[in-house]
């Protein structure tokens, strides 16, 4: 009885402690530790992914511009850090070369969730740049000279490279003046226009959407849009003027929400009637409807606003999807619309429009 009593009782373990229990733990260690030097080799040798050849388009007036080309030429190894040394951008064979902080890599909150990697030129290193070698330039009659760029190389501190054609990029020359929707706020523009952009759904074919509000006591006509360099254009772009309480009707035009979800701060215009203020009737010179962006004719009241939206349509059709990010330059004038091209106020706008362009596929 006594030996089953000690049979049934909890049984006792001793640790491990022979010399095979620690060498098989040790190798086990030094395999991991083994793996992991590898692995973080392996990475750090892997080269950079390539810069995004696509469609670029930038402004500068010497003192405010935006350049920014998508890509992240410089990626962090693990535990080791990366940086941008150098960069150079060419104009057919003139090469100009930037250091820090004229080139820098950032990121960008340009969709949900999400910063993409830009690498972002600094305005008057670009005016410098774009300034140079004016017979490279594509000369415009009713606008603005264009810097046209044809190749990125990109130089790493860990001494890696990456190097892209651009494909269709350029950088708009304007005189000095105040930037539309200048992030910084240090410089806000004396004709009382203030530009700002809506985020957009996610899987949405849209580039952008603007939204223009004239704050000021003039009455202004919005005229042209450049937005990408010609070559790559097809000037359609849907535009709209009139009443604030017009914003809503548009905005939800625009971004088409499911129906009977509509999007925060948009109704849906198939709901509306003559007697709602968001209402504007088709036949309303600043209805919104398709128009040509070097031809807006948006006429604005002091208080009145605008919205210009652009979508794949706006861009020429590419054999394969090509990724595009654009700062455009608005064109506009006081009173009614100017005679001529000359009366017109070129700004550059800080908000982006970023996306795809379509296929022909």
């Amino acid at each position: 009885m006594r030996r089953r009593a000690a049979a049934a009782g909890p049984r006792r373990f001793t640790p491990l402690t022979s010399g095979a229990g620690l060498l098989a733990a040790a190798t086990a260690v030094a395999l991991a530790l083994t793996l992991a030097g590898l692995v973080a080799a392996l990475i750090s040798l892997r080269p950079p992914p390539l810069l995004s050849t696509g469609v670029y388009y930038g402004w500068t007036d010497g003192r405010a511009g935006l350049f920014q080309v998508l890509g992240a030429p410089c990626p962090e190894a693990l535990g080791t850090r990366d940086a941008v040394v150098a960069a150079s951008l060419g104009r057919g064979s003139t090469v100009t070369h930037f250091r820090p902080p004229a080139v820098a890599a950032t990121a960008e909150p340009f969709v949900f969730a999400q910063a993409v990697p830009v690498l972002s030129f600094a305005a008057g290193a670009m005016a410098t740049f774009a300034s140079t070698g004016r017979s490279q330039q594509a000369r415009s009659p009713d606008g603005p000279d264009e810097a046209l760029l044809s190749r990125l190389t990109v130089t790493c501190r860990s001494h890696a490279a990456a190097t892209a054609r651009l494909g269709s990029a350029a950088v708009a020359l304007l005189p000095a003046s105040a930037p539309l929707g200048d992030p910084s706020g240090d410089r806000p523009p004396a004709s009382g226009l203030a530009v700002t952009s809506r985020l957009l759904p996610p899987a949405s074919d849209l580039l952008g959407v603007l939204v223009v509000s004239n704050d000021g006591d003039e009455t202004l006509v919005l005229h042209s849009l450049r937005y990408a360099p010609r070559g790559s254009t097809t000037g359609t772009v849907v535009a709209a003027a009139g009443d604030r309480s017009k914003v809503a009707g548009w905005l939800g035009a625009v971004l088409r929400a499911p129906a009977g979800r509509p999007l925060a701060g948009t109704v849906e215009p198939a709901s509306l009637t003559p007697w709602d203020a968001a209402f504007q009737a088709p036949y309303d010179p600043g209805a919104l409807r398709t128009r040509n962006a070097d031809d807006l004719d948006l006429l604005l009241q002091p208080g009145d606003m605008a919205l210009i939206a652009l979508d794949q349509r706006a861009l020429a059709r590419t054999v394969v999807s090509r990724p595009v990010l654009l700062y455009p330059v608005l064109a506009y004038a006081s009173g009614p619309a100017p005679a001529d091209t000359h009366q017109l106020t070129w700004s550059g706008l800080a908000t982006p429009l970023y996306g795809s362009t379509a296929t022909w596929r």
